[in-house]
């Protein structure tokens, strides 16, 4: 939850100190003392900050969770992370604080996954809908074997 927070206020403070100042800088003297040449430094900082942050965050973290008949995708701002569903060891549901090392794209605390691969690689993330996530990657990776048709071997 404490990084949600961080998340939201840090572009939002960046870009509210930018603005004040801007102000500052170029309409009035708010900031009794400060140059204008350092508000308007201090502006273009703080709002070229709070941009980067959002376009960080926006690129980091996890948009989208899908599972293919070879391969669970998980889709970033740009990026895309692959894991074949033959390197995948298995699945399950786990805390967000974990000691294992690997890659983490927990967004929420009451959904997380853990992913564990064969090379060690584990990945955890945070579906919306944590069982729905699993039973479907239970099932990608065991599929229900398809009995032939008696029919269609006549044929």
């Amino acid at each position: 939850m404490r990084h949600r927070i961080f998340l939201i206020a840090a572009p939002i403070l960046a870009f509210a100190f930018g603005l004040l100042f801007l102000v500052d800088g170029y309409c009035y003297n708010v900031l009794p003392g400060q140059p204008s040449v350092g508000s308007k430094t201090a502006a273009i900082v703080l709002l070229a900050t709070a941009a980067l942050i959002v376009a960080v965050c926006w690129a980091l973290l996890p948009k989208r969770f899908s599972i293919f008949g070879d391969r669970v995708e998980i889709r970033f701002g740009l990026l895309c992370l692959n894991i074949a569903l033959g390197k995948i060891k298995g699945a399950r549901a786990a805390e967000e604080r974990m000691t294992v090392p690997g890659f983490g794209c927990v967004t929420s605390s009451r959904n997380v996954v853990e992913i564990s691969t064969t090379n060690g690689f584990n990945v955890r993330i945070s579906p919306t809908n944590r069982d729905l996530f699993l039973k479907s990657l239970d099932k990608a990776m065991n599929p229900e074997p398809v009995e032939p048709d008696p029919l269609q071997l006549l044929k």
